[in-house]
């Protein structure tokens, strides 16, 4: 027959199997969450955000063409983000590198798809620089364009300003479609919304 002594080492051993188990303990009545390797660990996963980008056209250098409005969507990986806190006063610092894309829906016009990389620069007020290529398709013609963008973040929302420029591709693609377009491509304002998020859990 066990031992006292040998009972109370069995209770408390199985007492502190059970407890690691399930990953929690009971104090005074209030039940608390052990820590745990992997809370310690990286957040690890594909992370992104779906966002919408309601934009307009304007013609900055006087070319000529009036101004068209696009609805847009598109997706943005992250590549890497910075998990420091934000310091106000600590001056220019980048915060992310990411790849992303979309595709723009012009009711007057022509359509674009297009992949771009961002690049995101911490300050008093979050910098947004976007580089896209495009490809823009319309009317039996298809083109290819690039188009810079540099904006400023307000509340998780993004306004982007933006130069584009075409390169003219004729043969059996045809011309690009900004030849047979009355709208202004050389500039646009974006507006950037998020819609969804997968971001990583802060240190």
């Amino acid at each position: 027959m066990p031992t006292p002594t040998t009972r109370i080492w069995v209770s408390l051993f199985l007492w502190l199997t059970l407890n690691t188990a399930f990953g929690q303990t009971v104090v005074d009545g209030k039940t608390f969450k052990r820590y745990r390797a992997s809370d310690f660990s990286a957040h690890r996963g594909l992370f992104y955000t779906v966002y919408a980008a309601p934009l307009v056209t304007v013609d900055p250098l006087g070319l000529g063409g009036k101004s068209a409005y696009a609805a847009s969507v598109g997706l943005r990986l992250n590549l890497w983000e910075s998990m420091t806190p934000h310091n106000r006063l600590s001056g220019l610092k980048i915060h992310g590198f990411y790849l992303g894309g979309g595709y723009e829906y012009y009711p007057q016009q022509f359509n674009k798809l297009y992949g771009s990389f961002w690049l995101r620069i911490k300050t008093f007020m979050p910098i947004v620089a976007r580089a896209d290529a495009i490809l823009a398709h319309g009317g039996g013609m298809v083109g290819i364009s690039r188009r810079y963008g540099f904006g400023f973040e307000v509340k998780n929302i993004t306004v982007l300003l933006c130069g584009e420029y075409q390169f003219y591709q004729y043969g059996s693609l045809g011309w690009h479609p900004v030849t047979e377009s009355d709208y202004a491509n050389q500039g646009a304002v974006h507006l950037i919304v998020p819609i969804y998020s997968r971001k990583p859990q802060q240190p």
